[in-house]
């Protein structure tokens, strides 16, 4: 599998071009340019590759494998709705998948990562990372949506499958699991893909196991002794960091729905993200980050559960409790609104009472006035 993107269509992180120094001048002089590369890879599978172009935005070349040993072998490319994707390995939970997205049960990876990757572009806004997690078995895939005219690239944990992506001379940014391809064309600037991770066009390089976590740029050095491109972990210090500060009691000092000045995550909007609980009878009192317009039309769909899921038992005890509660404050009201009606009531027929006293008076009164003046 071979995927080249030309400049502008693919802003990779910058550490993966490497340091420039005499050795990599000399080696980028002998680098081929990604064209050339795409002919060795077509030559080397003459009777069963193919390649795709997409006027000057994108080529992707594919070749079914001889022989399947194993699972992480299989290879697929399928194209639909100017959607193309080449999938590598496979899913144990497939059958699960396309049940799910309503597809058929002759549907295969490829089919449902199109079918996945569509569902979040238009239908949003269930977030990419809690997609990927679902996924059970080794994969790695690469997408390239010609309408949209973006790239989503992603690589299992597994480590069963390796992707490599470089820079070459020219800006073009090359992937493929064929380490020798990508280097052909980028002399040093290449590394591997990080497992675990998801790379979108348009948001960038991020791991969707630890989506709270920043990338960390890793300087890598080859054989020779010579700076390479850089590799990617997550940032474990930042992990600590991101996490929310606690008191002696151990209670969370961030409230509900307060903006999250001290843990500096960011929705896809590029900006800080508010922490909201939720309170559904599947995840009571379950706190979740969110877009500051979560639900909107106009919101970005970012959503990121910040507590752990809760026991079963614990998501059937709370509701029963929350509505009992309920229906005792519902009870506690109506005793209020009883009482002063009770209280009005009461009230009134002291003001009656006093009105027809006076009224007696007063009559009364003018009676014997009348009587003394006879």
């Amino acid at each position: 599998m071979l995927a080249i993107f030309k400049n502008g269509l693919v802003e990779p992180p910058k550490e993966l071009n490497s340091p420039a120094s005499e050795s990599q001048a000399a080696s980028l002089m002998l680098a081929k340019v990604p064209e050339e590369t795409l002919k060795d890879f077509m030559a080397s599978h003459s009777n069963n590759g193919f390649s795709l172009g997409f006027a000057d935005h994108a080529l992707l070349a594919y070749a079914p494998p001889q022989r399947s040993i194993s699972s992480a072998d299989q290879r697929m490319f399928c194209g639909i709705d100017d959607i193309y994707c080449v999938f590598l390995g496979s899913l144990t939970n497939l059958w699960n998948l396309n049940k799910q997205y309503g597809l058929s049960k002759n549907s295969n990876e490829a089919m449902f990562v199109i079918e996945a990757y569509r569902t979040l572009r238009d239908r949003g806004p269930y977030p990419a990372h809690q997609v990927l997690k679902d996924l059970e078995g080794c994969f790695g895939f690469v997408i390239y949506d010609n309408k949209a005219g973006t790239v989503f690239v992603a690589l299992g944990a597994d480590e069963a499958i390796k992707f490599y992506w470089g820079i070459s001379a020219n800006g073009t940014v090359m992937i493929s699991d064929n380490v020798n391809l990508v280097k052909a064309s980028c002399a040093k600037s290449f590394a591997p893909f990080p497992a675990g991770c998801m790379y979108h066009s348009e948001r960038g390089l991020m791991s969707f196991e630890h989506p709270m976590n920043k990338m960390k740029a890793m300087p890598r050095v080859d054989s020779e002794g010579i700076m390479c491109g850089a590799t990617f972990k997550v940032d474990v210090l930042n992990k600590m960091h991101s996490m929310p500060r606690i008191n002696q009691s151990k209670e969370v000092v961030v409230k509900e729905s307060e903006e999250i000045t001290t843990v500096p995550v960011s929705c896809y909007c590029g900006k800080a993200s508010k922490l909201r609980t939720s309170w559904t009878d599947a995840n009571p009192g379950r706190r979740f980050l969110c877009c500051k317009k979560y639900g909107r039309s106009s919101g970005c769909g970012f959503f990121q559960w910040y507590d752990k899921p809760m026991c079963e038992q614990s998501t059937w005890v709370i509701p029963s409790l929350l509505r009992n509660v309920r229906t005792q404050e519902a009870e506690l009201t109506r005793h209020r609104q009883r009482e002063k009606l009770l209280w009005f009531a009461l009230v009134g027929s002291w003001i009656s009472v006093l009105l027809i006293f006076i009224f007696l008076s007063e009559g009364g009164r003018r009676e014997h006035q009348q009587s003394n003046e006879l």
